[in-house]
């Protein structure tokens, strides 16, 4: 909450930062309210068309979240075209896995353990739990990304 204040401070000194608009729709996707954080996510891009492939991967997780599968696979493909970073294939093997495409999943995978070999499902949820203690966002974050993960066969330890 207090994190959340002094972004909406940080809005109200300056309405055009696309930075104050990430992290609010960071803080709002870490606090449980995924679906609030997507309007912040486009109100960002509209300001700083050069950080798109960095909320593409937000948006991605966001969606995953959601359920909104083919949104979420949409926005991490988009988003690797721009940002290649190891935690867009996390989003987007979860969401292929979800969605059942086992053999796109399955290349995802094998990329995603190509740039992390040592990543399982314990080092994401300890990654998690440092960005928010928040029981909707770690309930989400179960039932989505690592449910995702274990279908595509991410190891647990």
């Amino acid at each position: 909450d207090p994190a959340l204040e002094a972004n909406a401070v940080s809005l109200r000194l300056d309405p055009s930062s696309s930075f104050a608009y990430t992290w609010r729709a960071l803080l709002l996707l870490w606090s449980g309210q995924a679906a609030a954080s997507l309007p912040l996510t486009e109100r960002a891009m509209a300001l700083d068309p050069s950080n798109a492939g960095y909320l593409l991967m937000v948006q991605c997780h966001v969606y995953l979240m959601l359920g909104r599968l083919d949104d979420a696979i949409a926005a991490c493909e988009n988003s690797i075209g721009q940002y290649d970073y190891w935690l867009v294939y996390v989003y987007l093997d979860a969401a292929y896995a979800q969605k059942g495409e086992t053999n796109k999943a399955a290349a995802t995978r094998a990329e995603l353990l190509k740039r992390k070999p040592k990543l399982s499902i314990e080092n994401l949820r300890a990654i998690f739990q440092r960005w928010s203690n928040h029981p909707v966002f770690h309930q989400q974050t179960e039932e989505s990304v690592l449910a995702g993960l274990r279908k595509a066969g991410i190891p647990e330890k």
